[in-house]
């Protein structure tokens, strides 16, 4: 039943043109289904998470507009004051495809988590594959594809992500 409901809510709300008071009413409705702490989060419009409680949100995050957060079996985890820009897309399931005399498709999954530290800022269109860790205070610069876990404070961009510059 709480599943049913937070999607009638959910979806009722997901499109809604935002401002700051919109994108807080998301977050609540969110954060009655996310674990961690989750003050003043804010979810922008036609925001995806098909699956909430496996999300670990801390304090002051802003999920923007049309960003997806896919986690299959595994937990993706937003540190505090975090800033997710615009159709962002992390994930935390993959597939398996290694055998060639079987389908993709009937290979199954592999699930590893995602881990987003404290104070980072990923722009607009950033990927991020399953079992990447973003560490503190790291900034993806903009269609970056994040495939390996990062430094702290350093700014990273491209594809796939490479380090730029350490944060001053």
């Amino acid at each position: 039943m709480k599943k049913i409901s937070f999607m009638i809510f959910y979806i009722l709300l997901k499109n809604i043109p935002g401002n700051i008071y919109i994108n807080k009413l998301r977050g609540m409705v969110i954060g009655m289904y996310a674990q961690g702490t989750k003050k003043n989060l804010q979810i922008g419009r036609a925001v995806n998470i098909p699956s909430p409680s496996s999300l670990i949100i801390g304090d002051d995050v802003v999920i923007n507009s049309e960003v997806y957060l896919i986690s299959g079996d595994s937990t993706i985890t937003i540190g505090d004051g975090c800033l997710l820009a615009p159709r962002c897309f992390i994930q935390t399931q993959n597939h398996n495809y290694e055998n060639k005399s079987l389908s993709i498709r009937n290979q199954g999954a592999i699930n590893k988590a995602v881990l987003i530290g404290s104070d980072c800022w990923l722009a607009c269109n950033v990927v991020v594959l399953p079992g990447v860790i973003i560490n503190k205070g790291c900034v993806i610069g903009a269609s970056a594809v994040v495939t390996k876990n990062t430094e702290s404070y350093t700014v990273y961009a491209g594809v796939p992500a490479k380090p730029l510059k350490k944060r001053i």
